[in-house]
């Protein structure tokens, strides 16, 4: 599934490139479990995990730089929205947070405000992330997803056989991925330029 998201990719950044050859679109692993990537804390989880036949998740950092001001639309078809529609259908994906999104309920407005500095709409600060009213702004465009850790895992765990109703053990075997999300990051570039391009059509065809 995510194979077939990245070679369309392929495709939609080729034709992003034509149509605006300046836009960059840059994903990294952010973070592993509760710590920093790269850090040696997130090394030393990495290897816990593994040897204890267990798996855990992370976040990814994406941006989008160079994106002209006026793309998205105010209501459904929001930035955001469009955005999001996409990236949650990579599997894992629970959370998806825009410029300071998840924090914000803790800023008062006065501070989360990006005050503008010149009448190109630059800002001095990034907190809504490059986007107002689900239109982008022509700042940094920035996101981070949030993804949980693999289900299939080789620690034995507890379920319900739905023939006889009964509690028993399940117990994996094979191989299982102690953490997917540092293979993420190429798959949130991929999913954000089909979007982008979407978007990118929808701007010059109602401006024709």
């Amino acid at each position: 599934m995510t194979a077939g998201l990245v070679c369309a990719a392929v495709i939609a950044k080729k034709v992003i490139k034509k149509i605006n050859e300046n836009i960059i679109i840059k994903a990294i692993v952010n973070s592993v479990g509760c710590f920093p990537y790269p850090s040696e804390d997130a090394f030393e989880l990495l290897r816990k995990i593994k040897n204890e036949n267990d798996s855990i998740g992370g976040t990814i950092f994406c941006t989008i730089d160079n994106l002209p001001a006026g793309i998205g639309e105010p209501f459904f078809d929001s930035l955001e929205s469009y955005l999001s529609h996409i990236i949650f259908s990579i599997p894992g994906c629970k959370a998806i947070s825009f410029g300071l999104g998840i924090e914000s309920p803790t800023i008062k407005g006065s501070c989360f405000n990006d005050q503008i500095i010149n009448p190109k709409g630059t800002t001095k600060t990034n907190n809504n992330g490059g986007i107002n009213g689900g239109i982008s702004n022509g700042n940094q465009i920035y996101f981070t997803t949030y993804f949980k850790a693999a289900s299939s895992v080789l620690v034995k765990q507890k379920t319900i056989d739905i023939k006889t109703g009964k509690e028993v053990e399940l117990n994996l075997g094979g191989r299982f991925d102690s953490c997917y999300v540092l293979r993420t990051p190429v798959i949130v570039e991929a999913v954000t330029a089909i979007a982008l391009l979407d978007l990118l059509f929808i701007y010059k065809t109602e401006r024709l």
